[in-house]
């Protein structure tokens, strides 16, 4: 709870430094998006430490990592498939969120069987096991942010500028699975039967 604490207290200094200059809109919505985003990353941190030190359950095995970024990754093909075919927008964020919904449902359901009781504790290890692949999916959308703002260098090839973007996801991706395997508890795959009635 102290890392939390540390992390909520750090936005203060600035918070004291802008009071002293005239007050704006932006400045307060500036404030705000800081202070939440230190919040949710203070709780995550949190998170994963009780979770390495096996006080509490997010990711219980392999299985469990690849159920729950598949739950990002295979929606997103389905839906960018349908839309290759020229499948209806509609028709094709409703299969999105059909099949999101179901993953969701899936781990939320797992997550509470491994969970020993503790509803406090239960939903501190739902938030931390969506907040990890949530890092994927923020470095995932700077790379297309990047591609559709920034333009190449003067001299910069177009495989050059591929790659920083690339690049971008590849961060985005190591962070989230180095972060995941912090919190791993048993090295092993299970059968998609056991993991779903919470046996390991």
């Amino acid at each position: 709870m102290s890392v939390v604490l540390i992390l909520l207290i750090i936005p203060i200094p600035y918070f004291a430094t802008i009071q002293q200059k005239p007050i704006t809109l932006e400045s307060e919505y500036s404030y705000l998006f800081w202070e939440i985003l230190a919040t949710a990353l203070a709780i995550a941190i949190y998170g994963s430490f009780k979770s390495n030190r096996r006080e509490i359950t997010v990711f219980t095995n392999y299985t469990d990592i690849v159920f729950v970024f598949a739950s990002i990754f295979i929606p997103l093909i389905v839906f960018i498939i349908m839309r290759w075919v020229n499948s209806s927008l509609n028709i094709s964020y409703w299969v999105f969120s059909i099949i999101f919904i179901t993953f969701l449902i899936a781990i939320i359901k797992v997550t509470f069987l491994y969970n020993n009781g503790n509803i406090l504790n239960f939903l501190l290890e739902l938030y931390t096991k969506v907040f990890i692949p949530f890092v994927l999916v923020v470095c995932i959308i700077i790379a297309f942010i990047l591609s559709s703002v920034l333009s190449r260098n003067k001299y910069e090839r177009k495989t050059s500028y591929s790659k920083r973007q690339t690049g971008t996801i590849i961060v985005g991706f190591g962070f989230s699975l180095l972060a995941a395997a912090w919190v791993l508890h048993d090295e092993e795959f299970v059968s998609i039967k056991n993991y779903l009635s919470g046996k390991n």
